[in-house]
């Protein structure tokens, strides 16, 4: 046999090996896959399953033609807000009505704040303008550390963390 077909041989065996190499289901792109959405809660507006860590799990399906290793139906992590029935309306109407009586940290769960500007008129009214200024740009929020119903269209805070996460 000539070396000029021992090379031709070797490059179709490559090629088909190349081809046997299928990518896990798991590991696909965005594009080759499709997931159920998750069902919104009427009265938080959130996903109903969403998790304390902010994520809620969706069932995947690999779409019609797509070849892949494993299962073709996966759970799959996606981001959403926990709350835990603590509205952002309420708490800054208390705030801004009831504030200086500290009934906006009670509500939010800080028993302990909410004795010291109950006992001292919101810190003679400082700490009461503090709230309300913290309340409003939602740095304040319950100590459970849940976020707060605003709404589906409402003023909902965007925290960027400079983290950098590398998806392979």
């Amino acid at each position: 046999m000539s070396l000029a077909l021992k090379r031709v041989a070797l490059f179709f065996v490559f090629i088909a090996s190349l081809e046997a190499r299928l990518l896990n289901c798991t590991d696909l792109f965005v594009t080759q896959y499709t997931c159920e959405e998750p069902i919104i809660s009427p009265k938080t507006y959130e996903a109903q399953n969403c998790l304390p860590n902010n994520i809620v799990y969706v069932t995947c399906q690999v779409r019609y033609g797509v070849e892949c290793e494993g299962d073709t139906s996966f759970v799959e992590s996606r981001p959403c807000y926990y709350t835990n029935g603590y509205n952002y309306y309420t708490a800054l109407s208390l705030s801004i009505f009831f504030g200086v009586f500290g009934v906006d940290r009670f509500y939010l769960g800080y028993v302990g704040m909410g004795i010291i500007k109950l006992f001292t008129f919101g810190l003679f009214g400082v700490l009461w303008l503090f709230d309300i200024v913290m309340i409003s740009l939602q740095m304040l929020g319950p100590l459970d550390g849940s976020n707060m119903i605003v709404g589906y269209n409402g003023p909902r805070m965007i925290r960027f963390k400079n983290v950098t996460t590398i998806n392979y």
